[in-house]
C-alpha cells in the first residue's frame, strides 16, 4: 500500500477521534472551542509583532534561493509564502511563550476578596471563557456570588462574579460545559468544568 495513503489514512482516523471527543465533550459548541482560543493567541500584539518578524524572515532566506534554482512558479512561490507563515508563528510561540511564562511568574496572583460575612461553600478547577480565552483558575461559589479567580499564566486577569440572585438560568453543554445565564444578558456565561452536570445541580439549588 502506498505511503502517503497509510499516512493520510491514520491522520484521518485520528482527526475524527479528535472531532468525537470534541463534540462529547463540548456538544454544539465544539466548532468553537477549537478555533476561538487559535484566533484569540494569534490576534494578540506581541505574537503578531514577532510572527510577523518571522515571517518575514523566513521568505527572506526561502524565497530567493526558489527563484535562483528557477522555481518561481505560482505554486511554488505560494507553497513557500505558506511555510514562512507557518514558521513565522512557530518563531512567535518560540520567542513570547517563554517571556510571557518567565514575566507571569513574577507576577501577584489574581484574588478574589470576599466581602465581610461572606464565606466559600464549593471551589474546583474550572476555565472560564472570556473574549476567546479559556481562561484556567478556580471556580468559587460563595453564600452570596459565584465567582472565579484566574492564576497568573492566563493572558486576562481580571476576577468574575456575580450575585446568585442574579442567576436566572444553569445549563449544560456536552459533558464539561456548563453555561450561566444572568439576568441582563444576552449570552451565558461558559465555564469548562470535569464535572459539569454537579456543577450545574449544585448552583440550580442556590
Amino acid at each position: 500500500m502506498d505511503p502517503t495513503l497509510v499516512r493520510l489514512a491514520v491522520l484521518a482516523t485520528v482527526l475524527s477521534f479528535l472531532a468525537a471527543w470534541l463534540r462529547r465533550a463540548a456538544g454544539r459548541l465544539a466548532p468553537k472551542l477549537t478555533i476561538a482560543p487559535l484566533v484569540f493567541l494569534v490576534t494578540r500584539g506581541p505574537v503578531l509583532g514577532v510572527a510577523l518578524a518571522g515571517t518575514l524572515g523566513w521568505a527572506a532566506l526561502l524565497l530567493p534561493g526558489a527563484m535562483a534554482r528557477g522555481n518561481d512558479d505560482v505554486g511554488t512561490m505560494a507553497t513557500l509564502t505558506a511555510i514562512s507563515l507557518l514558521c513565522g508563528f512557530g518563531v512567535a510561540a518560540l520567542v513570547v511563550g517563554p517571556v510571557f511564562m518567565v514575566m507571569r511568574a513574577f507576577a501577584p496572583k489574581p484574588e478574589l476578596a470576599l466581602a465581610s460575612g461572606e464565606t466559600v461553600v464549593h471551589e474546583e478547577a474550572a476555565n472560564h471563557w472570556l473574549g476567546g480565552e479559556s481562561r484556567g483558575g478556580r471556580l468559587l461559589i460563595t453564600n452570596r456570588r459565584l465567582g472565579f479567580r484566574p492564576h497568573r499564566f492566563n493572558v486576562q486577569l481580571q476576577t468574575w462574579s456575580t450575585p446568585l440572585e442574579t442567576i436566572d438560568e444553569v445549563t449544560c453543554e456536552g459533558q464539561r460545559l456548563v453555561g450561566v445565564h444572568v439576568e441582563g444578558t444576552s449570552e451565558p456565561v461558559w465555564f469548562v468544568s470535569m464535572s459539569a452536570e454537579q456543577l450545574a445541580q449544585r448552583l440550580r439549588a442556590t
